[in-house]
Formats: C-alpha cells, structure tokens, sequence
C-alpha cells in the first residue's frame, strides 16, 4: 500500500521497527522490504504523560513534608489504533481475510526480535511530529465478526515509553546530580529557554543545553525533535 497520501493527514500515523537505539538500521518484513506499517488512530485519545519520582523516605525524628526529588522518567504516549477490513474506510480495502493479515504484520512489529535480543525498537510519525522508544503495553479488543466469525474490526490500545540512544545517555548523563539527564520532545510553541526553565527552573541554561545537542539555530525547535537535558553542577 502507498502510504504517501496518508501519512500527513490527521488520523493517520506510520510506524516502523527499528534494529538499533539510533533508529538507523530497519527491520526487514518477512514478506518484503521494511517491517512499517500504517495505522488509523483516535486522536482524541491521544496521551502524554510524565512521571515525577520523589525519595519519600526521611532521617529518623524528621516529621518535614517535602520530598526530596529523585528522576523524571521517560515519557509515555498512548494511542488508540483502529484496524479496519470491512471496505468502509478508503484505502483500507475489504479482505476475505479480515484483520488476521494485519495483526500479523503488527505483531510482528512489536514482537521479540532474536536477531537483535530484544523487541524491536519503534518510530511513531504522525502529522509531522515523531517518537521515538519502546512498546510497554498493548490491549486489542476485536469490534466486528463476518458471518463465519473472521473478525473484521479492532481496536489496539498501546502505550509506547520513549528511549534514548545509548552512546547520548553515557555521553550526557550525570547521575550524582540533582538535576537528572531527561529527554523532552518539542511540541508546537515550545522554546529553548521555556523548555530550560521548565527543567532547571532557570532559563539562563539554555545555551549549555545547545551545545549539549549540538544545535546550530536554537531558535527554531523543529517539532517532534528530542532535546537532551544534561546535568548541570549549579
């Protein structure tokens, strides 16, 4: 299938299986060329979510309520996926079939993978923006059967964690820091200095945080790119 006239519009997203942490290398299809694959998705259901790690544990006689900051953990986003063989939906034709062909390709995306010991690493683009990382969870609900119980329709819940390159995370982490190496993804209106105020509390970090990524124009933040947050010794 020609994704082309697909992939840029809204509801529509592609993803591709990766060999490597630099999303270099792609995984071959069993039946041909790279293992990726278009999918429909809600995009009301669209979820990012962030979590904050606190040490709640405190010294003995110490009855103070604050928390002592501990990491910010990657970032998770969660889709709702629609897969769809009942001819309804242009471009994704009836099949005698059903979905089975379908759930194989996507599970064979997100499956372990021997060759590299691990499941494949994912790319998610959609509407110009990309992410980058791992399938955690996955939840498929089929929707609608044909008449000889071949399902026709289903729903895949996922939520995928975002990665970093290994070689950038030894290069940039700082693990005796307060301020723990982290990873944002751009997002429409984001800055350099707003998104440095958002990690350190102080924008004035921001040019140390352009070199860190090796950013000639920090001025314009290409949306759906990753910045890297190193530790600073304040």
């Amino acid at each position: 299938m020609d994704t082309s006239t697909h992939i840029n519009s809204d509801g529509y997203i592609l993803l591709e299986a990766y060999k490597d942490a630099g999303f270099k290398d792609h995984v071959s299809y069993s039946k041909g060329g790279d293992l990726s694959m278009e999918l429909l998705f809600k995009q009301d259901t669209l979820n990012f979510t962030r979590k904050v790690v606190f040490d709640e544990s405190q010294g003995q006689g110490n009855n103070s309520a604050n928390l002592k900051f501990n990491r910010v953990e990657p970032e998770k986003v969660s889709f709702e996926f629609l897969i769809d063989r009942t001819g309804v939906i242009p471009g994704h034709e009836y099949s005698d079939n059903g979905i089975k062909e379908d759930l194989k390709k996507f599970e064979e995306i997100i499956n372990y993978n021997g060759e590299i010991h691990r499941p494949n690493y994912l790319q998610l683009t959609w509407n110009k923006k990309v992410f980058k990382g791992n399938i955690v969870d996955v939840e498929i609900s089929y929707k609608l059967f044909g008449k000889d119980g071949i399902p026709l329709r289903a729903i895949i819940k996922a939520t995928f964690l975002a990665s970093i390159e290994d070689q950038e995370a030894e290069k940039i982490k700082g693990d005796t820091s307060p301020d723990l190496t982290h990873s944002r993804i751009v997002k429409n209106g984001d800055t350099l200095p707003l998104m440095t105020y958002r990690i350190y509390g102080d924008s004035k970090y921001y040019l140390e945080v352009a070199k860190a990524n090796n950013l000639n124009n920090f001025r314009n933040l290409e949306v759906g790119s990753t910045i890297y947050f190193p530790a600073f010794d304040k």
